[in-house]
């Protein structure tokens, strides 16, 4: 799957004609201005937007008026991509599920694993945290899967975690854990629908690429 999707704007459009369209509407700035200094200070859109570390930086270095825009725009786009996946079966829309999860996970500081627990129509029963774990790694135990499973009476479950390196290839651990947590959900019938590993660079599905 690499990183295709759905994009809200054209490619031939920069970021900081991006950002600064967000930003027109606050016209006592030079918008593009301000872009131009937001990017160049924290990276990227998707940084801005989704890394919470740096919307806490941001937070303290531009007036209130540009971080509110910056946090309502936010709230829209979280409200708008949870309403796509959450209300219907989460693997209709690919795409949703695919923004969501790079929202969510990709840009993140440590690795985070999550397991979304789906009933037999494929409908969303809830999303867990599995683990946390450090820059580089993260542990998730095949029993605990098996145990929310349970828990939750579920029929399937999407494994997902993010890899702050930027790199979405999934690495020799990952997929060994990821053959151990299928055996443990065959084991009581549950099956793991796939293993989605997210980044900054896009996103990999071990069903996708034939490694389930």
């Amino acid at each position: 799957m690499g990183d295709e999707g759905g994009n809200a704007f054209s490619e031939d459009v920069s970021e900081i004609e991006r950002l600064a369209s967000i930003l027109q509407p606050l016209s006592r700035y030079d918008a593009i201005e301000v872009a131009e200094d937001l990017l160049k200070e924290f990276g990227s859109l998707g940084d801005i937007f989704w890394n919470d570390d740096i919307q806490n930086q941001i937070y303290r270095y531009v007036d209130q008026d540009v971080w509110n825009r910056i946090f309502s725009v936010r709230q829209l786009l979280e409200e708008s991509i949870n309403s796509r996946v959450k209300q219907r079966p989460i693997l209709a829309d690919m795409d949703a599920l695919k923004n969501y999860l790079m929202s969510y996970l990709a840009f993140n500081q440590t690795e985070t694993a999550l397991g979304l627990f789906l009933d037999t129509k494929n409908g969303l029963i809830r999303e867990v945290i599995l683990a946390s774990g450090t820059i580089r790694e993260v542990t998730v135990y095949p029993g605990e899967v098996a145990r929310q499973s349970l828990q939750l009476g579920a029929a399937g479950v999407i494994l997902v975690h993010n890899h702050p390196s930027g790199n979405f290839q999934p690495s020799g651990p990952d997929i060994r854990i990821t053959h151990k947590i299928q055996d443990a959900c065959r084991s009581i019938d549950v099956l793991l629908i796939d293993h989605i590993i997210v980044a900054r660079s896009g996103w990999f599905s071990m069903r996708g690429k034939g490694l389930l």
